[in-house]
């Protein structure tokens, strides 16, 4: 049985945050903002297969039962699944030392 591979769309604020996760890290090091970016990206894209692996983020998140998240470095990925259309939708993109997310 072939795995299902899922697309993966990141919505204008997670393109926003990648941008400033860019901006803020290359002030100290162009360098380090390219490669960290490069493993955001690939943690992202690698939702395509067994998106489902991370955990449900219910007790950040009561009111969004289907958003799932996990961290990447210091950043926390926040998403949903789509399972009939087979997309993941990437919502937020965040430091873990912010403020709790309170809604999306």
């Amino acid at each position: 049985m072939t795995p299902q591979i899922y697309r993966v769309d990141l919505s204008k604020r997670a393109i926003a945050n990648l941008k400033a996760i860019s901006e803020y890290i290359a002030k100290d090091s162009p360098e380090a903002a390219s490669a960290f970016i490069a493993r955001l990206n690939d943690a992202v894209n690698s939702l395509e297969h067994l998106p489902h692996r991370h955990q449900l983020a219910q007790d950040l998140l009561p009111r969004r039962k289907n958003v799932r998240m996990f961290p990447v470095g210091s950043y926390l990925i926040y998403y949903n699944v789509r399972d009939r259309e087979k997309v993941v939708n990437v919502i937020t993109i965040r430091h873990g030392a912010r403020r709790r997310l309170r809604s999306l």
